[in-house]
This record gives structure tokens, C-alpha cells and sequence, in this order.
């Protein structure tokens, strides 16, 4: 005698069982091979014994253990191929430590910050024009050794001239007040150890303004403070 065939989609144990079809059907087949349970709660407790047995790390590789029966893979099987927009995610290295200031140099800017630039590398003098509250302070020359997309520069070699009202000319009540408060920062700033730059000369412009010039080793000049670069060619 033959043996009859099965609908998958009838078969309670297959994975493309249809219990919508199945409740339409008035014959099931079944098999011989079953336990009855007394209550739902001991079938319940069966099926979650059965679901401990199977062993994980064989499941991930597509072999299932159940009941300490062991069934292979079947080799047939048809494995789903994904198209290119569906495969694994690549991990991209995290930029976060690899962005800085002189990456970012190297890679070059477009621009007046191009210009720039090629001041840098061609480490010629800079006649850099600083403003204060109205109007232009005066000027820095040096060596423009490093700066930003805000213009932060830092620079070397810096030979810096200013202007300001003399001191008779002030309209500052309180400003003898001011020196000698100027003295005991200086005073506090020599004892931290903190040199500040001397000034080099003073030159009188006219009866209100002086000139004064100092020389830096290094100055950090903010963008914020910044009119105007102008490329000094070497005599």
C-alpha cells in the first residue's frame, strides 16, 4: 500500500501550514504518533521544554536539534540573495579623532582662505590690520604659521603697532587710577612667572595720538579682530 502524501498546508508540523485552509477542510490528516495532554497548561509546559532543547549555536548554522534527534541542513536549500542595497551595513571608522586643524590645512581651502594658504606655505610676511571699537587699531606683521575657516591665525615673529590718545589728552577722569591698577596686574603676572612683551618704541604722531611698537615672539590673533592681509614681498 502506497503512502498518501500530505498537504504541507495542512500538516500542523510544516512551516507553510495554513490553519485557514485547514478550518475550511472537513478530513485532516493526521498521525498515530501523538501524546495527549490532560490541560492546556501541561501542553503549554511541554512545548516550552521542547523550545529549551534546541540548541542555539546549531540554530544560527541551520542545523536543528530537538528531542536529541539531529537533522541536517538539506544542501537544496534555496538561500536568499540580497541585492546590493540589502546586504550587510559596512562599519565606517568614527571621524571624530580624525578631524583637526592641520588635516584640514593639508587639505586645502578655496577662496580668500586659498589665498591664504599659499601665504602660509610660502612663508612670506603678512601686514595683518586689527580694528577696536571704531574704527582700525593698527597692524601686525609676521608669519602666518596656522589658521581657521574663522580666521583665528596664529603668527610668528610679530612686530606690532598701535595708536592711541595721549594721556593728558584723555577724556578718562580716572585714568591715574587705571595705571596704577595696570602696575600691581603687572607685578602679580611677574611673580606667576608671566612675561609680558616690553614695548620697543613710542613715537608722537601729533599733539593727541602716540605710536607705540612692541615686538612678540607668537601672537594669537582672533578673527573677530581682523580687517585686512596683505602679502609683504621680500625686498
Amino acid at each position: 500500500m502506497e503512502k498518501r502524501e500530505i498537504d504541507p498546508e495542512l500538516d500542523p508540523c510544516s512551516a507553510q501550514f495554513n490553519p485557514e485552509k485547514a478550518l475550511k477542510v472537513k478530513h485532516i490528516p493526521t498521525t498515530k504518533n501523538y501524546k495527549i495532554f490532560d490541560n492546556v497548561q501541561m501542553l503549554q509546559a511541554a512545548a516550552k521544554r521542547i523550545n529549551n532543547e534546541i540548541d542555539t549555536k546549531l540554530l544560527t548554522e541551520g542545523i536543528f536539534v530537538r528531542s536529541g534527534k539531529k537533522v541536517e541542513e538539506n544542501p537544496d536549500t534555496v538561500v536568499r540573495k540580497f541585492l546590493p542595497h540589502q546586504g550587510l551595513v559596512e562599519k565606517k571608522k568614527s571621524a571624530r579623532h580624525t578631524k583637526n586643524l592641520l588635516v584640514r590645512l593639508e587639505a586645502g581651502y578655496e577662496g580668500p582662505l586659498g589665498s591664504l594658504k599659499k601665504l602660509m606655505d610660502d612663508h612670506v610676511k603678512a601686514k595683518i590690520y586689527v580694528r577696536k571699537e571704531h574704527g582700525v587699531r593698527g597692524s601686525i606683521t609676521g608669519y602666518i604659521e596656522a589658521f581657521d575657516k574663522h580666521w583665528n591665525m596664529a603668527v610668528t615673529e610679530v612686530e606690532e603697532i598701535w595708536t592711541r590718545r595721549k594721556l593728558k589728552f584723555s577724556q578718562n577722569e580716572v585714568i591715574f587710577e587705571n595705571t596704577i591698577s595696570s602696575d600691581i596686574a603687572r607685578q602679580k603676572l611677574k611673580r606667576m612667572g608671566i612675561k609680558i612683551p616690553e614695548i620697543k618704541e613710542i613715537k608722537s604722531l601729533n599733539r593727541k595720538y602716540v605710536e607705540i611698537k612692541r615686538h612678540v615672539p607668537q601672537l594669537l590673533i582672533r578673527g573677530e579682530q581682523i580687517v585686512l592681509v596683505v602679502r609683504l614681498e621680500e625686498s
